[in-house]
């Protein structure tokens, strides 16, 4: 009997370090989830409201040209308008072919050329204004991703998903925070 005791607790020492050496190996092979919410992070992001301000100082000096060309525009609006007052008070055909041909038609032109000129303007802008706020998205997700990857090694995690695509996740594996304060830290010193 004394034999075959050593035997058992020998039997019974190799079942529970292999139990332990499972159950390291299964916790090892467990994903880390993390998560983070992207429009959170996005409107905590100090580069968005710079973004936002250059896009609105831009959009505020092409709505002032804007003005301005509609204002000329409507000088010569007034001006066919008083050609075609005088047309209308005209005495003769001679004199209404006279105001049509010199005065009327060329400045029918000229309100057309500035309309034109107007509304390509404001196709041009507002093309330049959705290209330049498409640009600086992607720039600011470009940053948001790498700060995510990085404190994602950081903290061994598998995976980091989008809050808003979870049903729920654990406040302690919710990284945005974290996220917005790494990416602040990058912000001017405002003076």
């Amino acid at each position: 009997m004394k034999s075959i005791l050593p035997i058992i607790i020998a039997v019974i020492a190799s079942l529970v370090i292999a139990a332990l050496v499972a159950f390291v190996s299964v916790q090892s092979m467990v994903p880390k989830i993390y998560i983070a919410d992207l429009a959170k992070i996005q409107n905590n992001y100090w580069k968005l409201k710079e973004s936002d301000d250059e896009l609105k100082a831009a959009m505020e000096k092409d709505n002032a040209e804007l003005n301005k060309m509609n204002e000329a525009l409507e000088n010569y609006s007034q001006a066919v308008q008083e050609i075609r007052a005088r047309f209308d008070k005209a005495l003769s055909d001679d004199e209404r072919k006279r105001i049509d041909t010199d005065e009327g038609t060329p400045a029918l032109k000229r309100w057309q050329e500035k309309r034109d000129e107007m509304e390509k303007f404001a196709t041009e802008a507002r093309q330049r204004h959705q290209t330049q706020a498409q640009a600086k998205l992607q720039e600011i997700r470009k940053d948001i991703f790498e700060a995510v990857q990085i404190l994602a090694v950081g903290k061994g995690a598998t995976y980091v998903l989008e809050k808003g695509a979870i049903f729920y996740g654990s406040p302690d594996r919710d990284i945005t925070d974290d996220v917005i304060v790494r990416l602040n830290k990058t912000a001017p010193i405002v003076k």
